[in-house]
C-alpha cells in the first residue's frame, strides 16, 4: 500500500478522471468506466458495487451497499438492456449469424451518486443513481434511498424515512462551518471526539490560532495503481 490506496478497480481500463485521495480503502467493486472519486480516510467494503460515485472523506460504507445502479427506461417497448447492445453477449450473432448494428441507448441510465463527508451507510443499503447524501448523514442497514438526504440526518427503511438528526441545529451549523474533515486523522485524534461541545470549542480554537493545518495530499488517478 505504498500509494496509500487499496482499491478493487480495473486500473488498466479506467476512466481518466477516476481518482483516489490517499489514504483510503475501496474493496467494493467499482465500475471503472465512470469518473468516480473517493476521499481520504474513507472505507468502502465489499461486497456490493458502485457505478458513478463521488465520496467525501471519513465515510464508512458497509458490505453489500449498492451505489447508483443502472436504471432502465420504462417508457419504451422493452425495459431490457439487451436493446442497448445486442452484441454484448453474442445473442444477435447466435440468432442471425451476424452482429446487429442497432443500438437503443438508455439516456441518463447512470447519474452520479454524491456522498458528503463523514457519511455512514449500513449494510445492504441501496442508493439510487443521482441521489445526494449530505455531510454527516447516517443510512440504516437495508434502507432504500431514492431521494436526497440532508446533512446529519439519520434515515432508515424502504423507502427510507427520516428518523432524527444526529445533533441539534446549532451544532450542525458549527460542524458545517468548521469543515473538520479537511484535517488529517493524525491531527484529529488528539481531540476528545466523544465530548462534542468541548471538541468543537477546541477545534475552532486550533483553527483560529493556526495550530492545525488542512491535509491536502495529491490525488492518485486509477491508472497509477496498475
Amino acid at each position: 500500500m505504498s500509494s496509500g490506496v487499496q482499491a478493487n478497480v480495473d486500473a488498466s481500463n479506467a476512466n481518466a478522471a477516476l481518482a483516489f485521495e490517499p489514504p483510503c480503502l475501496v474493496t467494493k467493486h467499482i465500475r471503472s468506466e465512470f469518473p468516480s472519486r473517493f476521499g481520504a480516510f474513507s472505507m468502502l467494503h465489499a461486497a456490493g458495487h458502485a457505478c458513478w460515485v463521488e465520496v467525501g472523506r471519513y465515510c464508512s460504507i458497509a458490505p453489500g451497499v449498492t451505489l447508483g445502479a443502472n436504471e432502465h427506461d420504462i417508457a419504451r417497448l422493452s425495459t431490457s438492456s439487451s436493446f442497448e447492445n445486442p452484441a454484448l453477449y453474442g445473442w444477435d450473432r447466435f440468432v442471425s449469424g451476424a452482429d446487429s448494428p442497432e443500438r437503443h441507448w438508455f439516456a441518463n441510465s447512470v447519474k452520479p451518486v454524491k456522498i458528503g463527508h463523514d457519511v455512514w451507510i449500513g449494510q445492504d443499503a441501496f442508493v439510487r443513481s443521482g441521489v445526494t447524501i449530505g455531510n454527516g448523514a447516517v443510512i440504516g442497514a437495508l434502507s432504500c434511498i431514492t431521494r436526497d438526504v440532508p446533512a446529519y440526518a439519520i434515515v432508515a427503511g424502504n423507502p427510507a424515512q427520516l428518523v432524527r438528526y444526529r445533533f441539534d441545529p446549532e451544532t450542525i451549523v458549527r460542524l458545517e462551518r468548521l469543515r473538520w474533515w479537511r484535517f488529517s486523522l493524525t491531527d484529529l485524534v488528539r481531540f476528545d471526539i466523544g465530548n462534542m461541545p468541548g471538541c468543537l470549542d477546541a477545534l475552532e480554537k486550533a483553527v483560529e490560532l493556526g495550530a492545525i493545518e488542512p491535509y491536502e495530499p495529491e490525488w492518485i488517478p486509477a491508472a497509477k495503481l496498475v
